[in-house]
C-alpha cells in the first residue's frame, strides 16, 4: 500500500474558527469554519497530516535579527509545510515565504461588551435636549413679561411668572384678563403651546422611564483612543498581528495612539483570555477581523451584549503560507 505524504500544519487555535480534538493525534478531526475549509482541501489531496503550534502563539512578525516569529516563522524555518489561521498576506511576509492564492480578504476592527445600563437621577431632563430646555426657558421669560405688560402691573411679575410656569406644568392659568376680547389670541396661542409642550414632554418621559438608560459604549477609533488615554479601556489584538505596527506608523492620530499604546504595554490576547473575558477595573476591547469577532462572540452578539465597530482599516488578502 502506497504511503501517503505527511503534511506538517502550523496552527493557531481560535474559538469557532479553528478548533480540534486530540491535537496530538495524526489526522484529527478539524472544526470551525477555517478548520472545515482546510479539512476539505486535505481530503482532496488525500494526505496525512499532523498539527503543530508555534511556541510563541504569534501570527508572524519579523524580528530585529531577521528571523520570523509565529506561524510564518515555522514555515520560514522549514518546521511546517503550511499554516492556517487567517494569515494576512502582507508584503514582508510574502517576501519571506510563498503564499497560496488568497481565499478571502479582511480588515481590522474592534469589539467590546456593551457598557450596560444605568439608573439616572436626572431622568426627568432627558426627554428634551439642552437647546430645547434653553429655548423653553427663554419663551417662559418672554411670555411672562408680555402678560405682565398686558395686565398693566395689576399682578406682580413674580406671580405672573409663577402662573405662566404653572400653565406649562398643566396648572390652572388664572391671570387671563376679564375682558375676553383683550389679547385673547395671544393667551389662546400660549395655552395651545403649553398643551403641546407638556403632552410631548410626558410622552417622552414615559418612554425614558420604560427603558433603562444605556451607558455610552465606545464605537469609533477616535473614541477608543481617548478611552485608552484615560485608562478606562485596554485593547488586545492577536499576538504577532501586522496591524499593530501599521497603526503605530499611521498618519491618523487615533490609530497611532491605539497602536503605540498596545506596543508599549505589550497587550495581546490568548485563547484563555478570550473565553474568560475577565478584567480588573477596565474595559477589555478585542481587535480582530469583523468576521472572526462575529464568530468569537456570536452568543453575546445575538443577545445584543457585544458591539462590533463599523469602522474597519488595513484590509489585506488572506491565504496559506506554504513551504518551498
Amino acid at each position: 500500500m502506497k504511503q501517503k505524504k505527511l503534511l506538517k500544519i502550523a496552527i493557531k487555535i481560535q474559538p469557532n474558527v479553528f478548533e480540534v480534538d486530540r491535537e496530538s493525534d495524526r489526522n484529527p478531526e478539524l472544526y470551525g469554519y477555517e478548520g472545515k475549509f482546510l479539512q476539505m482541501i486535505l481530503n482532496t489531496l488525500d494526505v496525512d497530516y499532523e498539527l503543530i503550534r508555534p511556541p510563541d502563539s504569534e501570527m508572524g512578525r519579523k524580528t530585529k535579527d531577521g528571523n520570523w516569529t509565529g506561524l510564518v516563522g515555522m514555515v520560514y524555518r522549514g518546521e511546517a509545510d503550511i499554516t492556517v489561521g487567517s494569515l494576512a498576506m502582507t508584503y514582508p511576509r510574502t517576501q519571506a515565504v510563498p503564499f497560496s492564492v488568497p481565499y478571502t480578504a479582511n480588515g481590522a476592527t474592534f469589539g467590546l461588551k456593551k457598557s450596560g445600563y444605568e439608573l439616572s437621577n436626572f431622568a426627568y431632563v432627558h426627554p428634551f435636549d439642552i437647546l430645547t430646555w434653553f429655548l423653553t426657558f427663554c419663551i417662559l421669560i418672554i411670555m411672562s413679561t408680555l402678560f405682565y405688560v398686558i395686565l398693566s402691573g395689576k399682578v406682580s411679575f413674580g406671580k405672573t411668572f409663577l402662573f405662566t410656569f404653572g400653565s406649562v406644568v398643566t396648572q390652572s392659568f388664572i391671570i387671563i384678563p376679564k375682558n375676553p376680547r383683550k389679547r385673547n389670541l395671544l393667551f389662546g396661542l400660549w395655552l395651545l403651546f403649553v398643551a403641546v409642550l407638556s403632552d410631548s414632554y410626558k410622552a417622552c418621559l414615559l418612554s425614558f422611564l420604560s427603558v433603562p438608560f444605556e451607558k455610552n459604549t465606545v464605537r469609533t477609533f477616535q473614541e477608543l483612543s481617548v478611552a485608552m488615554e484615560e485608562g478606562t479601556h485596554r485593547v488586545f489584538p492577536p499576538k504577532g498581528s501586522f496591524i499593530i505596527e501599521y497603526m503605530a506608523k499611521s498618519e491618523v492620530d487615533s490609530l497611532k495612539i491605539v497602536g503605540k499604546t498596545i506596543i508599549s504595554n505589550n497587550w495581546y490576547f490568548n485563547e484563555t483570555e478570550l473565553k474568560s473575558n475577565k478584567h480588573d477595573g477596565y474595559v477589555i476591547v478585542y481587535m480582530e477581523t469583523p468576521t472572526e469577532l462575529e464568530i468569537f462572540f456570536a452568543g453575546q452578539k445575538s443577545k445584543e451584549e457585544f458591539i462590533i465597530s463599523s469602522e474597519e482599516f488595513g484590509v489585506a488578502p488572506i491565504g496559506y503560507a506554504l513551504s518551498e
